[in-house]
């Protein structure tokens, strides 16, 4: 009867493997963030995909690393990166975040929160929008990137990847 109980504990165990498997390799991760601030009202979304060599744009992601530890490829890379400002959208370059593999889409809980993730604040003046995010990469330097969006289209990036 012990016997009995392990086999179905075991198929249990693989089948719900295996279905979590199919699905990390079919699905899309996604971040949502609304921000309001007075009349101002933004949205912020980032949708990831799995990294895919054969792909001409993505074989040209840079792929820095820390010291001796030779380079590996992402795990995912950002499919898209929009911003909606008072429901218009606003036009983020493929320049801001084309190279930023593997981010952590989790939300932190404010600017204090040190941990990995995504960190989304309206400036004073609500003219501009601050988005802070982490990576952690397998193989890859981690960095942390600071971006501000604006709603006269002046973007700007800052990026350390001196992170081991």
């Amino acid at each position: 009867m012990k016997k009995a109980h392990f086999y179905i504990y075991f198929l249990l165990v693989f089948g719900i493997s295996q279905i979590c498997l199919a699905t990390e390799a079919t699905k899309t991760l996604q971040y949502t963030k609304n921000i309001s601030s007075g009349h101002e009202k933004v949205q912020l979304r980032i949708e990831l995909r799995k990294y895919d060599p054969a792909r001409k744009d993505d074989s040209k992601i840079p792929c820095p690393y820390f010291g001796d530890i030779p380079p590996t490829k992402p795990q995912y890379i950002i499919k898209s990166f929009n911003v909606r400002w008072n429901d218009n959208p606003i036009n983020v370059p493929k320049k801001m975040y084309y190279d930023l593999y593997d981010p952590v889409l989790r939300e932190r809980l404010g600017f204090w929160d040190d941990m990995y993730g995504v960190f989304a604040s309206l400036g004073s003046g609500s003219e501009s929008l601050l988005i802070e995010m982490n990576s952690i990469s397998k193989g890859c330097r981690n960095y942390k990137v600071w971006i501000v969006i604006r709603k006269d289209g002046n973007h700007t990036r800052f990026m350390d990847n001196s992170l081991p």
